[in-house]
């Protein structure tokens, strides 16, 4: 990525990111004696000299990640450098998506962003006026998020830290800025007739802002077409946890079409993921005779998930909650 990028770029990252990219420097230069010179990064925002246009973000120490070259599915390595260059536009690389390709195709490009969990170690790159707007009330995610990204991720898999867990822990973004962002979105590039409530409850949901996901399905309850607010009621619940609460709006909502399409698409999705082969024995036994999601065991594993972190139960809930979560708000756009 580095030979890539403009002259006069600067790179912050941890001191702990430091070493590695001086190593990436060196190897490249010793392979490459004309490659350009990489500047020596520096630590924070406030510590970027006043020439640098761009800024490449990152706290990766994950050095196949800093070598590899952002990619577009088109398979141009440059491409998605260049646009970023020559639209202004920040730019986010993460290592592994957890959306099937089938359900990424179903959502405008500037959507996935919201769709997609950003941490620390993905890399970033940014316009210097976009990067100044990192405080102590915005992070480096809530900037990313407002100035509409481009987002790519050469490799699909089962990024379990990048999906809701069975209960909902601190939101890492500031809800303000991602409201503010989101509703921009939302209203920008969707059709008129797009549910954006619903649409808005459902991508709290999934950044765990799960009390206000649930003022606003609340509001919407029997209101929203299919009865899709009542889902994301059901969904709050169960994250909750709360079993019986969550399972008397399941009864309610009855066969959502939702539920039928997870269903008959959960193990190719889970597939086009690379999910191992114990998550799909387990995702297998959420169907019931008729081949449609049972809500019910749903609720048993999200419990079993909850007390048992780190195992396959964990982790199969996360990602068939993930493309439950997914999946649902297509039926809104």
């Amino acid at each position: 990525m580095l030979s890539l990028l403009p002259p006069g770029f600067q790179i912050v990252c941890s001191p702990a990111v430091a070493p590695l990219l001086a190593s990436l420097q060196a190897s490249t230069h010793s392979l490459n004696p004309d490659s350009m010179s990489c500047p020596a990064p520096v630590f924070d925002f406030k510590s970027v000299p006043g020439h640098a246009d761009w800024i490449l973000y990152t706290e990766s120490t994950d050095r196949d990640a800093l070598q590899r070259l952002p990619t577009d599915h088109h398979g141009t390595p440059a491409a998605l450098v260049s646009q970023a260059l020559a639209r202004n536009r920040i730019l986010t690389c993460i290592p592994v998506s957890p959306m099937p390709a089938a359900l990424q195709q179903e959502f405008p490009a500037e959507l996935l962003p919201f769709l997609h969990r950003m941490q620390p170690s993905d890399i970033v790159l940014l316009p210097r006026a976009a990067a100044f707007d990192v405080s102590e009330d915005l992070s480096v995610a809530d900037v990313v998020l407002q100035h509409r990204p481009l987002i790519d991720s050469p490799v699909r898999g089962p990024a379990c830290s990048r999906v809701p867990g069975p209960v909902a822990s601190s939101a890492s973004l500031n809800l303000s800025a991602f409201r503010k962002s989101m509703r921009r979105v939302l209203t920008d590039v969707l059709q008129p007739d797009a549910e954006l409530e619903c649409l808005e409850a459902g991508l709290l949901l999934l950044h765990d802002f799960d009390d206000e996901s649930h003022t606003i399905s609340q509001s919407l309850e029997d209101k929203a077409p299919l009865g899709t607010a009542n889902y994301w009621h059901g969904i709050m619940h169960r994250r909750e946890p709360d079993a019986s609460n969550a399972a008397w709006w399941f009864r309610r909502i009855g066969r959502h079409p939702a539920a039928l399409r997870l269903a008959q698409n959960l193990e190719h999705w889970l597939q086009d993921i690379g999910a191992s082969s114990d998550v799909l024995l387990q995702a297998r036994k959420l169907l019931n005779s008729e081949q449609h999601i049972e809500h019910g065991r749903m609720i048993a594993l999200s419990q079993q998930a909850h007390q048992h972190p780190g195992s396959v139960a964990d982790t199969t809930l996360r990602l068939v909650q993930y493309l439950e979560i997914v999946n649902l708000l297509t039926f809104s756009l």
